[in-house]
């Protein structure tokens, strides 16, 4: 059952890129219209398409990063804890930082939809503004933290 579903939502995925590419070749090479364009009538197609394959390319590159990232950890993991003691302390480490993260990401999602549902939202100016400077910031720290364990110019390395 799971995979019947999984091969219907790929050939609705395939189906939606292929109306995407003939819209835009009817209409640009064959009729002369330029993309977007309401005279096409393949435009809705089109931009289905575009939707499409913006979110599934999104979703594989967010998955592709944090799977190496991931493996990446596990390697360096592995590499320094066959010292002389040859711990495993530090190879369950990336696995528990991942089994956080996922653990968060449920607690998270299940209070955003079923304790607190929203009804009506409304969103302040100075509110928005918050959010973008804090996620400036948290990026500005990050890449800091980053730079003083990473660069050979700082003792920790």
């Amino acid at each position: 059952m799971r995979a019947e579903k999984r091969s219907r939502k790929a050939c609705s995925i395939c189906a939606t890129r292929a109306a995407d590419v003939g819209a835009d070749l009817v209409g640009k090479v064959e009729r002369n219209i330029p993309e977007d364009d309401p005279r096409n009538p393949a435009v809705i197609a089109d931009n289905v398409g575009d939707n499409v394959g913006d979110i599934v390319g999104m979703g594989s590159y967010l998955f592709g990063s944090y799977a190496e990232s991931s493996c990446a950890a596990l390697v360096v993991a592995s590499i320094s804890s066959f010292g002389i003691n040859h711990q495993f302390t530090p190879m369950v480490y990336p696995l528990l930082v991942s089994s956080v993260g996922i653990i968060a990401c449920l607690i998270t999602t299940l209070f955003a939809t079923d304790f607190f549902e929203i009804k009506a939202k409304t969103v302040q100016s100075w509110q928005l503004f918050l959010c973008v400077a804090v996620g400036l910031w948290a990026g500005l720290v990050i890449g800091f933290i980053t730079e003083y364990y990473t660069s050979n110019a700082y003792s920790p390395v």
